[in-house]
């Protein structure tokens, strides 16, 4: 079963172009991993500055957590908490169809 997360950024002002270069290391850094599928920034159209939302889809719920476990997932974290305001908010989601 498919599994996609759903990650919500609050972006200190100006951080925008930092919150670019680390997702996309973040992009590099993922597509590597087992189970990876695919890997998407979204912005509102009329508030792309504030809180741009992250993406995430694998092919399995334990791919996921490897991946979620995995230093190079921690490193990612802690490079987009340096563009922080307030911690992102992170939602998980089985893909059910």
């Amino acid at each position: 079963m498919s599994m996609m997360v759903f990650v919500e950024h609050f972006l200190s002002p100006g951080k925008m172009a930092e919150f670019d270069k680390v997702f996309a290391t973040h992009l590099k850094q993922v597509s590597r991993a087992p189970g990876f599928v695919s890997l998407r920034k979204l912005v509102e159209p009329s508030d792309t500055e504030a809180k741009p939302c992250v993406l995430l889809e694998f092919v399995g719920e334990d791919l996921l957590q490897a991946w979620r476990e995995s230093s190079e997932h921690q490193n990612i974290a802690n490079a987009y908490a340096s563009c922080w305001v307030k911690p992102a908010q992170v939602r998980i989601f089985k893909i059910e169809n």
